[in-house]
């Protein structure tokens, strides 16, 4: 069968590029099947789905918590060449149900998340492979995938971030639409609270490249500046680092004044 051909599908007999779905689990607390329009879980699917080259893949998001419960009973074989799957801790064992109905369809399931990154070699039990650390891991399981060579477990610090620019086409084009789009200018935490998983799993706080940062507020919905700019003062304070990006945001939206902005970080530095 040619490559991109999905075989026992409609698809089938001709040439496509391959699929790959983002999934993004979610197991309500209560077990009902409800759905919740928080806007931060499609946040990990966007990055995730930006750090494939969409040239070569159809990459199409699913988020259980705005769509619903994925329909297992619907998944044909060879519909998707590589599932992504992620979720909260209290998500992963609906993770591990997913990826029982999409290995038996024949689908590489890629998992990633806390409990992924706190035991991989346990979380390899239920996944083809296991992403610990940052979502950069994305890009070498597409490198190896590409070269037939796919890894069980593949690590990435997260004390580093791979530049990389947001595509938020993706949300679009999964009928997902936010008020805001959150802009991620930094990543992990240095503080060591007793309440929080984040010091266990070695994410010690990293912040994004000034030009990644003010490229995807360009990218973004007009929105989303506000997002931004709340990030900013949170974890830079009145630093000489913030100032660029701050310029940068009041410069896209003409509410936010740059008094504004001077009394908001005066008061929290």
């Amino acid at each position: 069968m040619k490559p991109g051909v999905l075989g026992n599908t409609p698809n089938a007999g001709r040439t496509t590029k391959p699929q790959i779905l983002v999934l993004c689990a979610h197991l309500h607390e209560d077990r009902a099947r409800k759905k919740d329009r928080d806007y931060l879980q499609p946040m990990a699917g966007l990055h995730i789905g930006s750090l494939v080259d969409r040239r070569r893949y159809r990459v199409t998001l699913y988020h259980e918590m705005w769509h619903g419960a994925y329909a297992t009973a619907e998944i044909r074989p060879g519909e998707y060449a590589i599932v992504f799957l992620t979720g909260l801790q209290m998500d992963f064992d609906r993770m591990r149900q997913l990826s029982y109905f999409f290995r038996r369809a024949k689908a590489l399931t890629v998992a990633g998340g806390s409990l992924c990154t706190l035991f991989p070699d346990f979380a390899r039990q239920f996944f083809d492979v296991v992403c610990a650390g940052g979502v950069d891991c994305v890009v070498d399981v597409m490198r190896d995938y590409e070269k037939q060579a796919v890894k069980p477990i593949y690590y990435s610090p997260q004390s580093k971030i791979r530049d990389y620019r947001l595509d938020h086409r993706l949300m679009e084009d999964a009928g997902i639409h936010v008020p805001v789009h959150f802009i991620e200018a930094s990543r992990g935490c240095s503080f060591k609270c007793d309440f929080c998983s984040i010091p266990a799993e070695g994410a010690t706080h990293a912040v994004y490249d000034l030009a990644v940062i003010t490229q995807n507020i360009d990218d973004s919905s007009p929105a989303a500046v506000v997002s931004a700019l709340n990030a900013c003062i949170r974890w830079f304070g009145s630093s000489t680092t913030t100032s660029p990006i701050i310029a940068h945001i009041c410069g896209k939206s003409a509410v936010i004044s740059a008094k504004t902005v001077a009394s908001e970080c005066g008061e929290r530095s």
